[in-house]
Order: C-alpha cells, then structure tokens, then sequence
C-alpha cells in the first residue's frame, strides 16, 4: 500500500528541521535516498512537502522548511517546486507564473532566509514530540 502524503510528511520532517538548523539545501531525489524508504521517491516528496505546508507551516504560522528541498539542476539558486510554496488566500496554489524570475528569486530568498533565521528560535523539537518523531 502506497504511503500517504501526512505519512511521507512525517518521514521528511526530522529532516527539514536538521537541514534548517545546518543552514543547507537539499534535492528531492537526495532527500528521498536519505529516508530510504519504500515507496518515497522524489516525486512523493513534493506531497509530504505539501502536506507539511499547508498542514502545519501556514497553520501554525511557521517558517516554510519546505522551500530548502530544491530541484538538484537549481540547487545554486534554491529553487523548490510549486509544492513549497505558500499559498495565497482562499487556499489556491501560490502559482508562480505571475511572478517574473526576478519577483520569484527574490520570494525564494526571502522564505529560506526566514528559515536560516529562525531554525534555532522555533520549537522544532516540540513539534516532532507531538508528532511522536525523533529529531535526527
């Protein structure tokens, strides 16, 4: 039975929080090798990455770790997917296409240096006991 994307959520979650605190970036398919875990590849990452999104990084108003996992061939600009991306109101994907590359870059920059500020100031450790995870 496929994993679920709260299932696949939780297994990238101890990971965000150690590359958040490392202040580094990572790509889908390396993430996916480091869990290595049947049925997480790199496309499924991008579902516990969304997951986590809209699940607990907007709702409780945390930083969007999510935006350190990034395609490996944009790693140098940290480029995530579409997954990673807040969302506006009304809950509709945060489309980039309106944005140019320069309005994109500069959102990009922004959530992952709120990230690296913040990754020792926010309580991850209390997050993944009421999630019952094990930092890593």
């Amino acid at each position: 039975m496929p994993l679920s994307s709260e299932e696949i959520g939780f297994l990238v979650l101890p990971h965000l929080i150690r590359l958040a605190r490392d202040r580094r970036m990572i790509g889908y398919e390396e993430l996916a090798d480091r869990i290595n875990r049947e049925g997480v590849t790199k496309y499924s990452v991008g579902d516990g990455l969304g997951y986590l999104r809209d699940n607990y990084f907007i709702r409780r108003n945390l930083p969007m770790l999510n935006v350190l996992v990034v395609h490996k061939h944009k790693r140098i600009y940290g480029f995530p997917g579409d997954e990673c991306l807040p969302k506006k109101e009304g809950h509709e994907p945060f489309a980039n296409a309106h944005l140019d590359d320069s309005q994109y870059e500069y959102l990009i920059m922004r959530l992952t240096e709120d990230v690296f500020t913040n990754a020792h100031r926010t309580d991850w450790d209390k997050l993944l006991r009421e999630l019952g995870l094990e930092p890593i």
